[in-house]
């Protein structure tokens, strides 16, 4: 399992954050493992690479 956190140094705004899809075909990363994947509902509903692209 990872965490991943990052600092800011600025005020955060909600409107400025993205997500692509972690398993999205097009993109093909090979994930050592995923078995007991755990996402938050942002990522786990976050778009594929080409409609992040189109919007």
């Amino acid at each position: 399992m990872a965490d991943f956190e990052y600092k800011c140094t600025d005020c955060c705004d909600p409107a400025d954050e993205g997500a692509i899809l972690w398993n999205d075909p097009e993109l093909a990363i090979e994930w050592p493992e995923t078995s007991g994947i755990r996402l938050s509902d942002k990522d786990a509903g976050a778009p594929t690479f080409a409609a992040y692209c189109r919007s």
